[in-house]
């Protein structure tokens, strides 16, 4: 594998794949609303690490599908769920009368979500940054079982000789899911030092 070309280079399975486990806390969702496949990234918090536990791929599906699928798998728990801020307005994939939002408000998800989809160079930025700092350090990882994430981190790849990712492999839709929620949970801020602009992790 080369770093080459790759959108989320700060990606390593040697310091990011790690045995995650659910600690029966509140589950962070990060949710893609492409139809084929619906995708969601479970994750738990640990410190100001996160931690992905398990991940959701389901193929030709709706919100109504996604949404019976995590409450199955993660019963009686509180699930906050960031998906694309899209979703607010009605989908195709939603009954007359609802959008995705209210249909994830309906299973009693708590639904976290910017008024508008932030620049996707800030999602990548911020999803680099948690997975290693410009200082080295580490906070995001990830259960080997989460395949999808792994093969959407390691192949996705930007269009040859611009900064768009290249949307045609069909790598995107995991690293999206992720992106919305990390984008709310860990965004980057920008401290001014005399002049110059200085980028990092915010945790707060």
């Amino acid at each position: 594998e080369t770093l080459q070309g790759r959108v989320y280079y700060a990606f390593e399975r040697n310091f990011n794949i790690a045995d995650t486990q659910d600690d029966g806390s509140t589950l962070y969702v990060g949710m893609d609303f492409n139809i084929n496949p619906m995708s969601a990234v479970i994750c738990v918090k640990a410190g100001v690490e996160l931690h992905a536990i398990d991940e959701i791929s389901i193929p030709d599906a709706n919100t109504d599908m996604i949404s019976q699928t995590l409450l199955s798998k993660f019963p009686n728990r509180h699930i906050a769920v960031y998906p694309d801020p899209s979703g607010k307005a009605r989908k195709t994939s939603a009954p007359v009368g609802m959008t995705d939002f209210s249909i994830l408000e309906k299973y009693g998800f708590e639904v976290v979500a910017s008024k508008s989809a932030p620049p996707v160079v800030d999602r990548i930025n911020e999803v680099n940054a948690l997975l290693c700092s410009s200082e080295g350090d580490r906070r995001f990882f990830i259960n080997p079982k989460c395949v999808n994430l792994i093969k959407s981190f390691e192949g996705l790849i930007y269009r040859e000789g611009t900064s768009i990712p290249d949307k045609t492999s069909g790598l995107d839709h995991m690293a999206d899911a992720i992106g919305y929620l990390i984008h709310e949970e860990y965004p980057l801020e920008i401290k001014a030092y005399a002049g110059s602009m200085k980028m990092g992790n915010y945790f707060g």
